[in-house]
């Protein structure tokens, strides 16, 4: 395989010193950012071809696009050492699967599938995830071995089936790990449901500003 020159990089990445001359022009390694808490250092990397595509398992260099992993951690980690760590894989992740969807020219921006594991034709979004912060979304709520509620959303789409709006429930005292898949029509619906209980919470919530400032108005009249 003879090299190409001026291979164009993933987003993001940068290639191994060594070049292509390390491993005779067939390919070179190249990296993602380096991202680092006081637990984990978390790097993506993958090996490009000459004709600017990324590698597989069945290839020359018989490694696919991957995240390299090196811990530093010998007990169990806290909450927030855990999120951080978790925050620090999710971004690594997000990385990678925009290196391998640019090289299988997915035609959606959203897709977060690679064609290293998944069928070409199946699409996913993944979960973009909001806090449900009161009674089961609140700690304080909880036991002390359950995490709180989330509630988010995303799209599922396998060509040549429906696609799918998908809402997802996880957490909470019962650990709820639950997915529906709704329609458009149904997620235009599930739209003009959610509309309308904000406008109703807005009101109810505008009423309680008004009680709280009316009582704080009588107790500093009564003060005077």
């Amino acid at each position: 395989m003879t090299q190409a020159n001026n291979v164009p990089l993933p987003p993001g990445a940068s290639p191994c010193p060594d070049g292509w001359e390390a491993w005779d022009n067939e390919y070179r390694i190249i990296y993602g950012q380096e991202r680092k808490t006081d637990q984990v250092r978390v790097q993506v990397s993958a090996v490009q071809l000459p004709n600017g595509s990324l590698d597989t398992a069945e290839g020359p260099s018989r490694s696919g696009p991957g995240i390299h992993v090196e811990s530093s951690w010998y007990d169990i980690l806290s909450s927030s050492q855990a999120r951080e760590v978790a925050a620090t894989m999710i971004a690594a992740a997000d990385e990678l699967d925009t290196w391998t969807r640019e090289r299988r020219h997915c035609p959606f921006a959203w897709c977060t599938t690679s064609s290293t594991d998944v069928n070409a034709d199946d699409h996913w979004s993944g979960i973009t995830y909001t806090p449900a912060s009161l009674r089961h979304g609140n700690p304080s709520y909880l036991s002390e071995d359950k995490s709180p509620l989330t509630v988010g959303a995303g799209v599922a789409y396998v060509e040549g089936s429906v696609p799918a709006v998908v809402v997802h429930l996880d957490g909470g005292e019962s650990d709820y790990d639950h997915d529906a898949f709704l329609k458009i029509a149904e997620a235009y619906q599930l739209r003009r449901a959610l509309d309308q209980a904000i406008d109703h919470a807005t009101e109810a919530f505008n009423h309680m500003r008004d009680d709280i400032l009316g009582s704080a108005r009588s107790i500093q009249g009564g003060a005077k």
